[in-house]
């Protein structure tokens, strides 16, 4: 009720505050854009509003009065479906800690995208009571995600912050306890594991199961960040499908910058592969599939200074390169880019205690979720640096939960409250 009350007062708001002509004709998609995304350009990701656009898909030419009840309409369809909010709402529902500054539990999830949610999940319909300590970054990388059309169960386009709230409403709904903090310190030596918070609060855990993620490396270029998730993208796994039969270009000279660039050839009319050096350090024979794929055109010697573009709507129109020996400057027209030069694992916490390859992942035992340690499992992408999927992140977590509850009922852990 509160919500609908909130959209029906900023709807209210909206009519008064923007100004469109008395005879105002345009799309649904279109009016929404006057109201909201001219504004507030952030509002496109985040707010229910645009989000009309994405699943109600109203194409035909509407009058502004026609446009304004099917606005109303969609405040109260978000609303019942608990739609993704804007920053002051989310600010006031931030989950709130329920426990004392010491804490005992069977299992202790760190991190809370797909891995995480889904281990809390099936930790807690196992009655093993979980605690989950959500990070700084609620949700994981999907939650900077716009469309999402690769994860099961969704005939239509959704977005990667809705997705995250719904898994995070499951997860509350089984009973895990979630915690809005940041683990700052970890004591893998003892048992039961020790565990230290940002807030002040220790946790005593027989399992820990690490869903910390990794994060893709960016440019750190204002413009690169501004266009993040309209245009400029780190996955073209995710993002690929987007651009059929457009110009797209991928930044890196690793095996996983060559990689995306033969994976996109599959939609896009031609791809550009953009590295800063005179040669490229992915492996041999794919380095041959590269530069033999007609598609493609390698730039040399380049780094991207700026990504162009627009803001009405958002969206990716080129970038401009500078040469890395001369200083140059060059622009190439191109409707998107990928940032393929790499990723960290979230695993720096976990230095000198857990085993790690030389990236910085944690290696588990093949087949499992299982670490060096009895008893910390590690699920998704801190531990998977090859497939880096929603779905493969949320299959492992399932994984983690059911090892550690293997391995709670295998030393009569599970047993005791």
């Amino acid at each position: 009720m509160v919500r609908i009350l909130y959209n029906l007062l900023i709807a209210a708001l909206l009519s008064k505050s923007y100004a469109l002509p008395e005879n105002y004709q345009g799309t649904t998609k279109e009016m929404i854009s006057n109201l909201c995304i001219q504004k507030d350009p952030e509002m496109r990701s985040q707010d229910s509003y645009y989000n009309l656009i994405k699943y109600n898909k109203f194409d035909q030419p509407l009058t502004w009065e026609q446009s304004f009840t099917k606005f109303i309409k969609s405040c109260f369809y978000f609303s019942k479906a608990n739609a993704i909010v804007p920053k002051t709402i989310q600010k006031n529902n931030k989950i709130k800690s329920k426990m004392d500054h010491n804490q005992k539990t069977q299992v202790l999830i760190i991190g809370s995208g797909p891995a995480g949610y889904s281990a809390a999940i099936y930790a807690a319909r196992a009655n093993l009571k979980p605690i989950l300590i959500s990070g700084h970054e609620p949700g994981g990388q999907l939650t900077i995600t716009t469309d999402v059309e690769n994860y099961p169960g969704f005939a239509n386009t959704i977005q990667g912050p809705w997705l995250m709230e719904q898994m995070r409403a499951q997860v509350e709904k089984v009973g895990t306890q979630m915690v809005t903090d940041q683990v700052t310190q970890v004591n893998l030596k003892q048992s039961p594991f020790e565990v230290k918070t940002e807030k002040g609060h220790t946790y005593h855990a027989d399992s820990i199961i690490i869903a910390t993620g990794a994060q893709a490396k960016w440019l750190n270029i204002p413009s690169e960040t501004h266009f993040r998730g309209y245009g400029v993208s780190g996955c073209a796994t995710c993002d690929g499908f987007f651009y059929k039969g457009k110009v797209v270009g991928v930044v890196g000279g690793g095996n996983t910058a060559v990689e995306e660039a033969l994976f996109l050839t599959n939609f896009a009319s031609k791809v550009y592969l953009f590295h800063r050096r005179d040669q490229l350090r992915a492996e041999k024979m794919l380095q041959k599939r590269l530069l033999d794929h007609p598609k493609i055109e390698v730039i040399w010697d380049v780094a991207v200074d700026e990504v162009l573009g627009n803001d009405n709507p958002k969206d990716v129109t080129g970038v401009r390169l500078k040469h890395t020996k001369t200083g140059a400057l060059q622009e190439i027209k191109l409707h998107g880019l990928f940032v393929a030069i790499g990723h960290s694992p979230t695993t720096a916490l976990f230095k000198n205690q857990l085993n790690m390859d030389d990236e910085g992942y944690l290696i588990v035992k093949p087949g499992t979720t299982d670490t060096n340690i009895p008893g910390v499992f590690a699920a998704g992408d801190v531990a998977d640096k090859v497939y880096r999927q929603a779905i493969t992140a949320a299959g492992l977590g399932c994984i983690a939960a059911l090892d550690a509850e293997r391995f709670l009922a295998k030393f009569n852990l599970a047993e005791k409250r």
